[in-house]
């Protein structure tokens, strides 16, 4: 299951990004995303858009998990950045909040090497039923 992640999103921005898919399941998701220069800011450190996506990204997939591949579409997060990091590897690890009709929440901790704390989101997606997308197609 975790190699067709990794190909659907393969050409698009999480491959761009180095954010690679490594365990998914019913309520749960990890990845991962090894911090390259593009990701950092003047400073030198973790720019806290590359947070957000690889939070986002490892949330929605296990979004599309839970919910036997039906599309979906991220309408509202919240993050907060605890700490920062300049290189290595980060881990998203996403759990499932609340698993609704048409609404699903999902929380998501980024952690550094050292398993400090790097940020927590708070992300919501809306389950997109009339549709069809790459998800959809390459899993169904």
């Amino acid at each position: 299951m975790i190699e067709q992640f990794n190909k659907v999103t393969a050409g698009y921005y999480q491959e761009f990004n180095g954010i690679k898919y490594t365990y998914v399941e019913k309520g749960k998701a990890e990845g991962t995303m090894e911090i390259m220069p593009h990701h950092l800011n003047p400073n030198g450190t973790i720019h806290g858009g590359a947070l957000v996506a690889l939070a986002d990204s490892i949330a929605m997939a296990g979004m599309i998990y839970a919910y036997d591949f039906v599309p979906a579409a991220t309408t509202n997060l919240s993050i907060s950045f605890l700490r920062t990091a300049k290189s290595g590897e980060v881990k998203a690890l996403a759990k499932i909040l609340s698993k609704g009709r048409n609404v699903s929440a999902w929380q998501v901790d980024c952690y550094d090497e050292g398993s400090n704390l790097l940020s927590t989101m708070q992300v919501n997606f809306v389950l997109i039923k009339e549709s069809s997308t790459e998800w959809e197609k390459k899993f169904k």
